[in-house]
């Protein structure tokens, strides 16, 4: 995850999501996609962002498929909102309108023929919510009892599931709230904090801090540059970085 000097995430006086990390701590990102099984993101990131997720700035090792996209969605929002948008679509096409906004809620990782795996709690059929799309899997998590705890989905058993399709190497992309759970859960092995010289406006904070690291069972082992920011490696008690360099992984 990157963050400016505050361990904030953004600029809430900007009107849209705008990259504050230098091309090479972005190509790390995209490093780590190429090595990891599958990318896994909260519902507002994409929402916020519109990302794919995809490994673009790197090549893709030999014989390896782009990684599975995972999105946590308890309530399914970003397909009923696509189910809302799409009636209104339908009600529309008749009229001369401006349809700048028609893929307001078609969400590129849902366009682009990869692989992407949503785990929700709801009942998505009571919902009116229906998925037609073969590369788009729908994975119901809830324990069936109805309240609403039962609605919160625990990252061991995202894990789990992931584990019964032979996922095994997890990249927590985002936001912030989803990388706190997996930590709070102490289930982070290792962690990459890119560090850019800058302070934002109006610092959208992100709730972590050095301690949601150190309580998550991890220790920081190195400092390195990359470009304008700082890299921090952190890693998991009792476990070794992949590499002798932590600059050698991911490669």
């Amino acid at each position: 995850m990157a963050f400016d000097k505050t361990y904030a995430v953004a600029d809430a006086s900007s009107q849209k999501s705008l990259r504050f990390t230098c091309p090479q701590s972005l190509d790390l990102v995209h490093k780590l996609r190429r090595n990891s099984d599958c990318v896994l993101v909260g519902r507002a990131t994409v929402q916020r962002d519109d990302c794919t997720l995809t490994v673009r700035r790197v090549d893709l090792f030999e014989q390896r498929e782009q990684p599975v996209r995972v999105v946590i969605d308890s309530n399914l929002n970003i397909l009923k909102n696509a189910a809302g948008h799409d009636r209104d679509r339908d009600r529309d096409r008749d009229h001369d309108h401006d349809h700048d906004h028609e893929e307001e809620y078609s969400y590129a990782l849902f366009k682009d023929g990869f692989k992407t795996i949503v785990y929700h709690s709801c009942n998505a059929h009571d919902d009116g919510i229906s998925n037609d799309n073969p590369n788009v899997t729908l994975v119901n998590l809830s324990s069936g009892t109805g309240d609403q705890a039962a609605r919160i989905i625990q990252p061991l058993q995202i894990i789990q599931d992931l584990q019964s399709k032979n996922i095994r190497h997890i990249m927590v992309e985002g936001g912030p709230a989803t990388a706190i759970q997996f930590l709070n859960a102490q289930l982070v092995d290792r962690a990459i904090i890119i560090r850019a010289p800058v302070t934002f406006i109006e610092p959208v904070l992100s709730g972590m801090t050095d301690e949601s690291l150190v309580n998550a069972g991890l220790e920081l082992i190195e400092k390195r540059i990359c470009g304008d920011d700082v890299v921090e490696y952190w890693v998991k008690e009792g476990m070794d970085w992949p590499t002798d360099d932590v600059e050698d992984w991911p490669n």
